[in-house]
């Protein structure tokens, strides 16, 4: 994680995540994260989750890359 704000909205508290990763989160991936905090907080906080995509690059080679997604055209 890059940055984590925990922002109160009416009477809520409301947590965004800067995520630095080769692959987006999915909705399923970022559902299961916001459970386990809920569990481990004891409350429900909705989550949102920003992914940056990174590369790994040495002079010779892409250590990992971004998985680049088709465009399904929207």
């Amino acid at each position: 994680m890059a940055e984590v704000k925990l922002v109160p909205k009416q009477g809520k508290t409301i947590a965004w995540v800067v995520i630095r990763t080769p692959q987006p989160f999915t909705p399923e991936q970022v559902a299961h994260l916001n459970d386990f905090v809920n569990t481990v907080v004891g409350r429900t906080i909705p989550l949102t989750v920003r992914s940056v995509l990174t590369a790994e690059t040495t002079r010779y080679e892409n250590v990992y890359e971004p998985e680049v997604l088709p465009d399904d055209g929207r």
